[in-house]
């Protein structure tokens, strides 16, 4: 049996594929890629963050990072919001 068609083995032993326990999606952002995501720049993120506009970051080890979900759910009440304030 090949490697090609048997996935990876070593010493004759079939490994595991390492992308089976790495979530698909990410959990947790830096404000960066948070930034990125919300489609707006560094300075406008943080002054928005501070000014509690946006969803607050979380510390984890001591660093910061904004939960992916956060964001999703702000961006459709956000979204939400606007709709139905145009829609009167």
């Amino acid at each position: 049996m090949s490697q090609a068609s048997h996935g990876s083995q070593i010493s004759g032993r079939p490994q595991k594929e390492k992308t089976m326990n790495t979530p698909k999606e990410k959990l947790l952002v830096p404000a960066i890629e948070a930034a990125q995501i919300l489609s707006m720049g560094r300075s406008t993120f943080w002054n928005k963050v501070k000014q509690k506009q946006l969803p607050q970051p979380v510390k984890v080890a001591g660093i910061t990072r904004w939960r992916v979900s956060d964001l999703r759910d702000f961006v459709e009440i956000t979204s939400r919001d606007q709709q139905n304030s145009t829609d009167h």
